[in-house]
């Protein structure tokens, strides 16, 4: 996904959901906020509305590139700024079949295999 707004509406859609998923359970579940990182203006909006009105101790974000620009890219700056601000934890998580440039991927045939090559080395080299 490209449009920034359209990222950003879809996590603050799936925030306020999984919000209301583990309210009936808060002594054992709390949501991670997925951040849309198509946009760091708009992911540090979504990080300071997951901490302040849905009390969201984290988020978590892909560990591919974003507009083609890693994760260290010092145009995310602000970004990381802002989580040390709000005391918010920042996590890699990775997922299949995003259309995002992935590691490992072209060397298996099948979802399953594809998603267990892959799931170490994405998260593993962005933190090389």
């Amino acid at each position: 996904m490209h449009d920034p707004n359209l990222s950003a509406a879809l996590c603050r859609a799936y925030n306020r959901w999984l919000t209301d998923h583990c309210k009936p359970y808060l002594d054992r579940l709390f949501g991670i906020a997925m951040l849309p990182m198509q946009s760091v203006e708009h992911a540090i909006q979504e990080m300071k509305f997951a901490r302040r009105e849905l009390g969201m101790r984290g988020g978590f974000l892909r560990p591919n590139s974003y507009n083609d620009r890693l994760i260290h890219d010092p145009v995310y700056e602000p970004f990381w700024s802002a989580a040390e601000e709000y005391d918010f934890s920042i996590g890699f998580h990775e997922g299949g079949s995003s259309g995002m440039p992935t590691v490992g991927i072209d060397r298996f045939e099948g979802r399953a295999a594809k998603h267990i090559a892959h799931d170490g080395d994405d998260v593993g080299v962005p933190s090389a």
